[in-house]
């Protein structure tokens, strides 16, 4: 123990000697300043503090912030048990985010927070814990670059020490951790989406339905099976008119309910896709919301308010933006899905327009789609242009379209203005 307290006693007080030593002139470059005014170092720290300093070290935002804030305790003392409330409801949202629960340890926080939430391992837990949930609620989970490299997308991620420095200075810790959280419209829509879906997964060991083909006036186990299976997530058909066996009328109008909530063909017969849908819970569908809410929050901290053109890939659709406001849309063209050809993912400030573009058709079009058609009707396909090997514009009465194939047709299509 001695030991230890001299070494950090030596240490603090090497960062003195700057001050001290005599004889020594100062630095280009640097002010001086005279011994008596710089702030008397600490020279010794608690055991606890040493072993928060330890424990943060390799996490560079905590060790930061801890290390500016004299190593004071967060969430522990006078009023940590306010901040440690905030972030364990914070965290409970993370199903509402697509973000993995587990990730947050909310068992753990729960656990350390009814033991009185007084011990440096509390401290030392929920610090983690904060600086795990800013980052992915404030940037996401996921770096693009490393997810591809085609992503071009600058992430405006807040530091970690910054937010910890507002969150113990804010007098009300649970309205900054919603602050935290992306506010824009599109990414409210998206968890609105998954929350509709999250509502028709039914809970574990709630019987399955049997395949099969189930309508009205069939009769088995399986419609029994599909009665309390609907009935688990707010679809109850009721007491049955004859028995729980019997496919009637009532069942019938709550499988259509149901198929219209899941976006199914709502025709009320427990086919094999709806009977599939019904017993596999959350959908492939959440995927691809579970991918639109990370995008969405790489985004955080980009001003989606301002003027702005957004391209949705998926939609084939690019629409300009004012205030969050569509104020035009039009249909895309984009590229297929591979390394070849898939349209990249960027956010970019627009430097100049080019109107109507030269462009080129891809020859494997070109020969087996265009060819055949210009063949029966040399003026078809009005809207491109043929084009020689140097891109000079061909009339189209001058050539025997007749005399080529898919492997001999020299000549290109595109738009040259």
């Amino acid at each position: 123990m001695m030991g230890s307290t001299k070494r950090r006693v030596i240490l603090a007080s090497l960062a003195m000697a700057a001050f001290t030593l005599p004889g020594l002139a100062p630095a280009q470059g640097i002010e001086t300043v005279p011994v008596a005014a710089a702030p008397a170092p600490r020279l010794v720290f608690s055991e606890s503090e040493m072993a928060l300093a330890r424990a943060v070290a390799r996490q560079p935002g905590l060790a930061e912030f801890y290390g500016t804030n004299s190593l004071r305790p967060v969430f522990t003392g006078p009023e940590g048990q306010s901040r440690r409330a905030a972030l364990i409801k914070a965290v409970a949202r993370a199903p509402e985010h697509g973000l993995p629960p587990a990730r947050y340890e909310p068992l753990r926080l729960h656990e350390l927070d009814g033991q009185g939430g007084t011990s440096a391992e509390t401290e030392l837990a929920f610090a983690r814990v904060f600086a795990r949930w800013s980052h992915d609620v404030g940037g996401g989970i996921l770096d693009p670059k490393r997810v591809d490299p085609t992503i071009k997308r600058e992430v405006l991620r807040p530091e970690t020490a910054d937010l910890l420095k507002d969150f113990a200075q804010s007098p009300d810790p649970e309205a900054m951790l919603v602050a935290l959280e992306p506010q824009d419209a599109r990414y409210k829509a998206l968890q609105k989406a998954l929350g509709a879906k999250a509502e028709l997964i039914a809970p574990p060991g709630t019987p399955e339905v049997a395949e099969g083909v189930w309508k009205l006036g069939t009769t088995g186990e399986a419609v029994a099976a599909l009665r309390v299976r609907l009935a688990s997530i707010g679809f109850d058909a009721g007491a049955p008119e004859t028995a729980a066996t019997v496919f009637d009328a009532p069942l019938a109008a709550q499988v259509a309910l149901y198929q219209e909530r899941a976006g199914l063909p709502a025709d009320g017969v427990a086919g094999p896709r709806t009977v599939a849908r019904l017993n596999k819970g959350a959908s492939a569908g959440d995927h691809g919301v579970l991918i639109a809410l990370e995008r969405m929050r790489w985004m955080v901290g980009h001003d989606l308010q301002a003027r702005n053109v957004w391209v949705n890939l998926p939609e084939y659709n690019a629409r300009i933006m004012e205030g969050g406001v569509e104020v035009f849309q039009t249909r895309t063209v984009i590229g297929k899905s591979n390394e070849d050809f898939r349209t990249p993912e960027f956010s970019d400030e627009m430097e100049y327009l080019v109107v109507n573009p030269r462009w080129n058709v891809p020859r494997s079009i070109t020969v087996k789609e265009y060819l055949p058609r210009l063949q029966s009707n040399r003026n078809a396909v009005s809207h491109i242009d043929v084009v020689d090997g140097n891109g000079n514009v061909i009339a189209r009465d001058r050539i025997d379209f007749s005399k080529y194939n898919a492997s001999n047709f020299p000549i290109a299509c595109g738009k040259t203005q």
